[in-house]
């Protein structure tokens, strides 16, 4: 397809670089047009209720939703009422059942799923609900959620694999390849402890989106088209 096509692009540097590599032709770069005025006002500060993690992603093995409940359940020995919240729909039926075994055998009744679908307006208050966005993927290419937990003003950590580290540039805190999942539990007690700390990730997150205002990217985009 890349040697077929008029003009290659990719969402990130990242997808862009493979593009290059596997037609031999030039790719350029246009993010995915991140709309936020489609999206609720971001959330507290402080958001109340019980300390909350939220991932948002398919579940799907490179997602690595098991390493999240792994990491929850460290954190959650300092933290008996933290929350975990997982969103997306499953790879099938199988998968989501074995992610469910584990979460209630490391964090039984902490763990929520929500897999069937959910609408706008709830996933609106899943990121104002919540105190950390935990990412633990082996692979994205761009990392949508990234950039809706940014908007909400949810402190990100985040493992820095494919492009992930990309999209979120200096505006999360970056696990790196030797870090394991009692090195993301100690981070979620960091973040969420640390007023600070979440501070100066909201005022970052909110200085890293515009680099994907929206209006910026549809005129890449609409130059590239019109180029053809």
């Amino acid at each position: 397809l890349g040697r077929r096509a008029g003009r290659l692009a990719g969402v990130s540097e990242f997808n862009a670089r493979e593009l290059r590599e596997l037609s031999g032709r030039p790719a350029e770069v246009i993010p995915v047009l991140f709309d936020r005025a489609a999206l609720g006002s971001p959330g507290p500060a402080e958001p109340p209720g019980p300390p909350t993690v939220l991932f948002v992603g398919r579940l799907a093995p490179h997602k690595r939703q098991d390493l999240v409940i792994h990491a929850f359940a460290r954190y959650r020995r300092r933290e008996p009422a933290a929350r975990l919240v997982l969103v997306g729909t499953a790879l099938n039926q199988e998968f989501e059942a074995g992610l469910r075994a584990l979460a209630e055998r490391l964090a039984p009744g902490a763990v929520s799923f929500e897999t069937g679908g959910i609408a706008p307006a709830q996933l609106d208050q899943r990121y104002r609900s919540a105190h950390a966005f935990l990412c633990l993927s082996e692979h994205e290419g761009f990392g949508i959620p990234l950039l809706e937990a940014l908007h909400y003003g949810v402190p990100v950590i985040a493992r820095d694999a494919g492009a992930v580290g990309e999209v979120l540039g200096d505006a999360a805190l970056l696990l790196g390849p030797e870090d394991d999942v009692a090195t993301a539990g100690e981070a979620l007690s960091l973040v969420i402890a640390d007023r600070e700390l979440r501070s100066e990730l909201r005022a970052r997150g909110g200085r890293r989106l515009k680099v994907y205002d929206s209006a910026r990217t549809a005129a890449k985009l609409r130059a590239a088209v019109e180029s053809l």
